[in-house]
């Protein structure tokens, strides 16, 4: 999608259904002219083009005689506005009839229909935000719990983007020695670059770079949520856990062993945050039938890509070897052992629960009579907020950038100390400014920003 700036657009920014109030927004050097046509004010005489900026008039929406809505219209002009350009938000009723006889009325008086992300488009390319911020915005109307939006606001308020530029000053001051070198190094008969400041400046960057990769995670614990998987042997109390958790009955709980047969999943809320809790079928059935195979398979691919495990432990089956293997698909990963049926006052064999745990405290629950549960949703929420207190989350596209100027550093740093040619290290050291600038938008290509905002909504 190309941008032609001096084209004003409009668009429907508020969700589509019924509701208290619906904005139709504009954006461009005609938006004003456009709101002219169709808004009368309340205050007779007044020339809603001569209004100053940031201010909030009442009056009706008309086409002609007829009026559409009685609205409010938000004028921000240039360059104090979203976009940097002038800008309207028409506050009307929310209705969809209502919304879209606007919108229409402004399309028919010189404005044309926005594409997806297109006024967030402009306020980047009019140098309002970066592309990071820019992102951000997307990500941050998507959020899915009051964590995720936190961690974005980080970023839309430019934290990510400020990181960014700091290393490329220092990049673009050892650019600047090395270009000097090029020019004036031979034909001068000196030597413009002092190797160990050159060195230091390099160190610097890569150590900022590097330790920016560190922090940063495309893994989005916060938006999509962390997975949770409960497993075990059959009847270990598995499905009783699941619903005790989500406080409701999602999952078949009976006393025959292998009730689950199928993987079943569902949303969970532990404190700010989104997790994904997962059911499976028990692991290490004496059965050995297609359903039972088809089941366990399953299990096993859940327990792969969970993010922590669950694993619940029988007293009245006890441990034993079949435990150990189950405990092989996810030893290296975070888990709690639970021992559910507290109420029944069995206990395991003295040293079995202290190796298999190795360390790890152990819950002690009975999903019958509810007791335990909420500790259990303590320990995950602390994993949880343990596992993104650190980090900064990223687009794929950000997160590849970063790690390929790096590599891009790392190479000239290594260059520079064995004593490589200048032209050689400057490519490397213009290869690292060209990769991170991919994630603030100073280097970047149409083809990339149109997919960029092809993920946002119309009227962003």
């Amino acid at each position: 999608m190309n941008i032609n700036g001096s084209e004003t657009i409009a668009a429907i920014a508020t969700p589509a259904g019924f509701g208290a109030i619906g904005i139709v927004r504009m954006s461009g050097p005609e938006a004003l002219t456009v709101l002219g046509k169709i808004f009368r004010s309340s205050q007779k005489n007044k020339n809603i083009s001569d209004s100053g900026t940031h201010t909030l008039h009442y009056g009706e929406i008309t086409d002609g005689d007829e009026v559409l809505d009685e609205v409010l219209a938000g004028v921000m002009k240039a360059p104090n506005s979203y976009t940097g350009e002038d800008m309207i938000e028409i506050t009307c009723h929310g209705n969809a009839v209502i919304l879209d006889g606007i919108l229409e009325l402004c399309l028919k008086n010189g404005a044309k229909a926005a594409g997806p992300g297109e006024f967030t488009r402009r306020a980047f390319l009019n140098g309002r935000i970066d592309l990071s911020q820019a992102e951000s915005v997307n990500r941050l109307i998507h959020a899915r719990s009051q964590s995720a939006v936190r961690e974005t606001m980080k970023i839309l308020k430019g934290n990510l983007g400020d990181s960014v530029r700091e290393i490329k000053e220092i990049l673009k001051k050892v650019q600047s020695g090395l270009d000097a070198d090029i020019e004036w190094g031979e034909t001068e008969n000196i030597n413009t670059i002092d190797g160990r400041s050159m060195t230091a400046l390099l160190r610097d960057a890569l150590g900022r770079a590097a330790d920016l990769a560190e922090k940063t995670s495309e893994k989005n614990i916060l938006d999509r949520g962390i997975k949770i998987v409960i497993c075990g042997k059959p009847n270990a109390g598995k499905s009783s856990l699941y619903n005790c958790l989500l406080n409701m009955s999602r999952s078949i709980v009976n006393s025959m062993p292998g009730t689950t047969r199928d993987v079943i999943s569902a949303e969970l809320l532990l404190g700010t945050r989104i997790a994904y809790l997962v059911d499976t079928a028990g692991l290490g059935s004496a059965s050995e039938g297609e359903i039972e195979k088809a089941a366990a398979e399953k299990s096993t691919g859940e327990i792969e890509t969970a993010d922590t495990v669950i694993y619940m432990i029988d007293p009245e089956q006890g441990l034993d070897e079949k435990d150990h293997l189950i405990k092989n698909l996810f030893r290296d990963k975070e888990w709690l052992p639970v021992i559910n049926k507290s109420d029944l006052g069995l206990k395991l064999k003295d040293g079995k629960l202290e190796e298999f745990c190795g360390g790890r405290a152990a819950y002690d629950i009975s999903c019958r009579a509810g007791k335990g549960i909420e500790k259990i949703k303590s320990a995950l929420e602390t994993m949880l907020r343990n596992s993104d207190s650190d980090k900064i989350m990223v687009s794929h596209r950000q997160k590849e950038a970063l790690l390929s100027s790096v590599r891009a550093i790392r190479a000239a740093a290594e260059k520079i100390e064995t004593g490589e040619y200048t032209e050689i290290i400057s490519f490397e050291i213009r290869q690292a400014l060209e990769e991170i600038s991919r994630i603030d938008g100073s280097s970047v290509n149409e083809e990339i920003l149109d997919m960029i905002f092809s993920e946002f909504c119309i009227g962003k």
